[in-house]
């Protein structure tokens, strides 16, 4: 995913003025490097954010520059829910990462269609990766689920395939 900025002096009650003409208020930092202030297309903010941009490794286009950077922060007016701005943080391609993926679960279960109540007490589980393989979530399968008291681990999801691209699974509470 690419998204392009500029580098914007506008601050403070000014920024109203910006976010009339369709721009957003950004902020890019990283370790060893110096905060830009910049702006963003609204309109290209939220077309990427339906892409899965928060979960993943986006293209920052500053002028001639391509940096890789993930989504840090959205603030968002508590009303309307429009967005306020955004932070970026630039990332190193080459050192792990620590971030959270979310777990989505697909099929029925029919322990479930039995009369079972379904508890999902996880709905993210914290990962270290490379940038480059991040999932951008963890499926669990609830069809597995055939018995009522049956359940389903942290263990249980596909720990081989995620070793194979890198990726180690940081948080486990079931």
């Amino acid at each position: 995913m690419e998204l392009v900025a500029q580098k914007r002096d506008v601050f403070g009650k000014k920024l109203s003025a910006l976010r009339k003409g369709g721009l957003l208020a950004a902020e890019l930092y990283g370790r060893s490097l110096d905060n830009l202030h910049l702006s963003v297309v609204g309109k290209d903010v939220v077309k990427i954010l339906k892409q899965g941009a928060d979960k993943g490794v986006i293209n920052l286009k500053i002028g001639q520059e391509t940096r890789p950077v993930l989504l840090h922060r959205i603030a968002r007016h508590p009303i309307s829910d429009e967005i306020l701005n955004i932070d970026f943080y630039q990332i190193r391609l080459n050192e792990m990462l620590k971030t959270k993926v979310p777990v989505e679960f697909t099929g029925d279960s029919p322990a479930v269609k039995a009369g079972g109540i379904l508890v999902k007490a996880v709905q993210e589980v914290e990962v270290a990766s490379l940038p480059g393989a991040i999932p951008r979530s963890l499926v669990v399968d609830l069809s597995r689920l055939v018995n009522i008291g049956d359940s389903f681990h942290v263990r249980d999801l596909p720990l081989a395939e995620l070793t194979e691209k890198g990726v180690k699974i940081l948080f486990s509470t079931c």
